[in-house]
């Protein structure tokens, strides 16, 4: 995809672009966090933003992140097969910064400068949606209600003038554990393992 090599090029806030939500303790030459496309990929999963972790450690998809290595066990799939069927972007490129009980939410800066141009190149058969930010600025929705509407296969988001299926899900982090129940978090998982299954 060619708008890899835009955002690879971007340092964001170090280059005093200050409407962008990159944490300003992350290196000037350290590059927004991706992960390799694999032009097999047809699933496209986006997140919120790295961790503090992965970004200075600079890993993603590998068992080397923890986080990564807890979702593919929880999904069921092995980290070959993620590689080849899900392609996986964030909401924002870069660490964020902390906040209290977490990481910062970010503006939308980084999605409109870059996110919509890889939906646009990558034209995936489902979007996978992991958390309230995301959510919010694809869907307008808030994320109860998309995920009700994922569970009643009501969900889809137009790319390029065709309907995409899209799974609205609670983020896979351990503290969003306590509101599985709450946000059906089971449902829409048995609905990403049978997509990545049955290539989606």
């Amino acid at each position: 995809m060619n708008v890899l090599k835009d955002i690879r090029n971007c340092r964001g806030r170090n280059y005093g672009n200050v409407n962008c939500s990159r944490s300003p303790e992350l290196p000037a030459t350290l590059p927004p966090l991706l992960q390799e496309y694999v032009p097999t990929g047809k699933i496209l999963l986006i997140s919120q933003a790295p961790s503090r972790l992965a970004h200075f450690e600079y890993k993603l998809n590998t068992k080397g992140n923890d986080f990564f290595r807890r979702m593919i066990s929880e999904i069921g799939i092995t980290e070959k097969e993620f590689q080849k069927k899900i392609y996986w972007t964030h909401f924002s490129k870069c660490y964020p910064g902390p906040a209290q009980g977490g990481d910062k939410t970010p503006n939308n800066v980084c999605a409109r400068i870059f996110l919509k141009q890889e939906i646009s190149e990558m034209k995936p058969k489902l979007m996978i949606l992991m958390g309230r930010s995301i959510v919010r600025w694809l869907l307008d929705k808030n994320l109860k209600d998309a995920i009700e509407d994922t569970i009643n296969n009501a969900n889809w988001c137009s790319v390029d003038g065709k309907n995409v299926r899209v799974i609205a899900t609670l983020h896979f982090s351990k503290t969003a554990n306590p509101y599985r129940k709450k946000y059906g978090f089971e449902e829409t998982l048995d609905l990403i393992r049978n997509a990545i299954a049955g290539d989606c």
